[in-house]
């Protein structure tokens, strides 16, 4: 989990989205719909592109990324990187159509896209072969245009994007492709899941059901079933998958935008691990095959990559708006038809946007630019700022910047493997060992692990996983051994010594629960904006928190499981995670109560006793905002020269007026939410997480699973505070309860966040179960705030986390995994 806003080494990122309002209290679709949204899915004349459009949040933070690559090319720190990209192509068909009939589509069709591509995105696709020499018009631009965009002639440079594509030779598993890139899929053999009611992409209920115009359905089948049970590694392969579609849907493709450093977590179009990659409709996918003019020359597949690598519609998706790009003129909508240059001459005379504010003039739009909706025949450039939204998003992307180090693309004359790792020499026994697999070959080597003894020596998650994870359930001496071998050449071996020994672990009396998982984001879910929206005027306002619903709390469940190495838990109240950004977010009348319950139940069957909790603490609006950290250490990177988003989390501690034993089967913490206009809380929560743990309150006994409501799983930053029945009260100091970590466990990178009563000088150390330090940082005048803390670099097993003022000092276990 992250939480900041900083350069792209940062441990933070808070992240924004916009959900569809409930229906009627029903459960809805989380896809907003065409008609009231027109400018979320582009489903128009022409091209029909699908892909969402990014939220502003996402963009803003794009810009950062191409503000210090473009000053990391200045100061001679980067380059124009060349970029090999391995692309696997899913071919989804039902399991009795022959390969070569559609849409279970023959290999020709399917390669003939990767020539397309190379040619497109190297600035020589008008000369490959799919267009006459003839096509090529002159285009004149403003004279303001940077030299440096602009060729011989004036005209806009066409760019080479520096990027390659190869069909990927290597499957998942490490074995050989059959046929290179090509994986086929019987629809067939997927599972159903929430929204999906048929496994044929063609099937009338995943087109247009309605009638209204909306993709959401198929979008819906793609992310939610499609692409979860069929994607292969985005961070080692770019996923493409073709089907057919129901003729009423009226798409050719859609695409996700990059999730980069800074844009992790920010949804609006941006690729996950279960979705990122691109779709197209078999009928206009490569240039050979079952095709249908005008899209029969693979421009489908070339523009919504364009979108793939982060550049928007040539007209910024509204009239005369921004694609953020100098080099591309403004345009007044999409051309969906065949245009002569020049064509739309002075379509914008008051451009509207940070970029392309010069009108365009009487060269009109870029319609020949890939970005348009025009045919096929009437594409054939990208542009030099296109080039640098493209360079930035691979250098940057969560699943880019690792694209073609994996040698996937090539299995070449076999090369011995060498066998080369390193582990740490000692280790606590039943605590876990992470190993760093060295290795080299080609193609890649298999890997065989063993331990010597091998009694009580647990390899996860196998003893052939490239660099697995072992456990030692007793003290003793112990040799690994790594045996690589690649292809059919000889056996190359590593041998290295570990003593492990028993530990004695500390107790801990103190610990804060979470619900949040060590790899997710925490975001807002906005319901509808932070301003009047159609339908709930005038109180939009956030899901988890108040909103035009009106609801009346929102809670969280936290399982006995969580606390059941606490010796007699007694819960002494809980910090919720606010978030506020100016008159966004958290406010409202300073009287207005905001409370925090505690109710009994179970995560099937919601809270029970509402009218009757197992505890409340009271606050309110005024109390909360006070609270709001001056300490910005993890939301702005101290750089004077940068401008960055200046929202913030404010951790509020409610205390019980007496502790609360935990009960046996666990509890839920909830928090009420104001429903006068212009009062909101907004909690911050990580969606579509493994599990859900979140029900909220409709009316005063009408408690609904908001997994359902919602149709994905969430958790909400909602932490109890739990100590020790055995410590006396009189025992507790300034720190016992005003420190909490998040999550616990973690993947290495989690957050401290601290309730202080007054500001004092902070001092926080982490140390491993052998009593070694392995962080500090001290803090002068603090008071509350986040502290974010990296030990991603260290080995997963069980640390130490001590606050300390000087005086009082608080300890609390934390747990890192791989």
């Amino acid at each position: 989990m992250k939480l900041n806003f900083t350069k792209p080494l940062a441990l933070v990122a808070l992240g924004f989205t916009t959900l569809t309002a409930q229906t009627g209290k029903k459960a809805s679709k989380v896809t907003p719909d065409l008609k009231q949204d027109p400018n979320t899915y582009m489903h128009v004349e022409g091209r029909g592109c699908a892909t969402e459009v990014p939220s502003q949040q996402w963009e803003n933070q794009f810009q950062q990324l191409i503000v210090q690559h473009k000053l990391d090319l200045q100061k001679g720190q980067n380059v124009q990187a060349n970029y090999t990209i391995p692309v696997v192509i899913h071919i989804i068909a039902s399991s009795v159509t022959p390969v070569g009939t559609y849409p279970n589509l023959a290999v020709s069709q399917a390669t003939s896209q990767i020539a397309i591509l190379n040619a497109d995105f190297a600035g020589s696709g008008l000369n490959s072969g799919t267009y006459p020499a003839t096509a090529f018009t002159t285009y004149a631009t403003a004279a303001s245009l940077p030299a440096a965009n602009k060729d011989a002639s004036g005209r806009p440079k066409i760019s080479n994007f520096n990027v390659n594509f190869c069909l990927a030779t290597i499957d998942p598993t490490g074995a050989t492709m059959a046929v290179p890139g090509i994986h086929r899929v019987a629809y067939e053999t997927f599972s159903l899941t929430t929204g999906v009611t048929n496994r044929n992409p063609a099937d009338v209920s995943n087109g247009d059901p309605n009638g209204d115009g909306n993709p959401a359905e198929f979008m819906t089948y793609m992310n939610n079933l499609c692409k979860p049970q069929s994607i292969w590694d985005p961070t080692k392969y770019m996923n493409i998958w073709v089907t057919d579609i129901a003729s009423a849907a009226g798409l050719l493709g859609f695409a996700t935008f990059p999730a980069a450093s800074l844009l992790t977590g920010i949804p609006g179009g941006t690729g996950t691990s279960t979705t990122d990659g691109l779709w197209c409709w078999g009928k206009s996918f490569g240039n050979v095959g079952t095709l249908q003019a005008p899209y029969n020359k693979g421009r489908t597949a070339t523009h919504e990559i364009g979108h793939w690598f982060g550049l928007r519609h040539i007209w910024g998706d509204g009239a005369c708006l921004t694609d953020y790009c100098l080099d591309t003129p403004p345009a007044s909508a999409s051309n969906g038809t065949a245009l002569t240059y020049p064509a739309k001459a002075n379509s914008c005379t008051a451009p509207t946007g940070v970029n392309n504010t010069i009108p365009n003039g009487a060269n009109g739009e870029m319609f020949m630019n890939y970005m348009d909706y025009v045919p096929d025949a009437s594409m054939y450039m990208f542009t030099e700022d296109q080039r640098t939204r493209a360079q930035t998003a691979m250098a940057n992307g969560t699943f880019r910047k690792l694209l073609g180090t994996h040698g996937l693309c090539s299995v070449g004359s076999a090369t011995p493997a060498t066998a080369a790792f390193s582990m740490t020499t000692t280790a606590c026994n039943n605590t876990a060992v992470s190993v760093t697999n060295n290795s080299a070959g080609n193609p890649t080597p298999t890997y065989t692990w063993v331990a010597n003894p091998s009694t009580g020596v647990v390899f996860s998650p196998n003893a052939n996983a490239t660099s697995p994870t072992i456990t030692f359930s007793n003290a003793a001496s112990y040799v690994i051994t790594l045996s690589a071998q690649s292809g059919t050449t000889a056996v190359s071996t590593k041998t290295n010594a570990i003593t492990v020994t028993t530990c004695t672990v500390a107790a801990v009396c103190n610990a804060t629960l979470t619900n949040v998982a060590a790899n997710d984001t925490l975001y807002i879910g906005a319901a509808g904006s932070d301003t009047a929206t159609p339908g709930c005027s005038p109180k939009a306002g956030y899901v988890y928190g108040s909103n035009c619903y009106d609801d009346l709390e929102k809670a969280t469940f936290y399982a006995a499981s969580k606390y059941s190495s606490i010796t007699g838990p007694i819960v002494t109240g809980g910090v919720v995670v606010f978030y506020k950004n100016g008159t966004a977010g958290t406010t409202g009348a300073a009287a207005t109560v905001v409370k925090l319950k505690m109710y009994n139940g179970t995560l099937a069957g919601g809270p029970t006793g509402t009218t009757t909790p197992v505890a409340t603490a009271t606050a309110n609006l005024g109390l909360i905002s006070a609270a709001t950290p001056t300490n910005n250490i993890g939301y702005l990177s101290g750089d004077p020269t940068v401008t960055y988003n200046t929202a913030v989390a404010i951790p509020y501690k409610f205390t019980f007026a007496s502790p609360v034993a935990a009960p046996a089967g666990g509890f839920f913490l909830s928090v009420t939410t104001p429903t006068a206009a212009g009062d909101t809380v907004a909690i911050f929560n990580d969606f579509n997480a493994t599990a859900n743990s979140s029900w909220e309150l409709w009316s005063p006994s009408g408690w609904y699973d908001m997994s359902a409501v919602w149709g994905s799983t969430a958790n909400m930053a909602i932490l109890p505070i739990i100590t020790c029945s055995t410590r006396l009260m009189s025992e507790m100091n300034t720190l016992t309860n005003n420190v909490s970590i998040m999550p616990n466990p973690s993947n290495g990178v989690f957050n401290i966040a601290m309730t202080l009563p007054n500001t004092q000088n902070i001092t926080i150390s982490v140390m491993n179960t052998l009593g070694q330090a392995v962080y500090s940082n001290s803090m002068k005048s603090f008071s509350s705030g986040i502290v974010p803390v990296d030990l991603s670099n260290h080995d997963q097993g069980i640390y130490f986390v001590t606050v300390t003022n000087g005086v009082d000092k608080n300890v609390q276990r934390i747990v890192i995994t791989k």
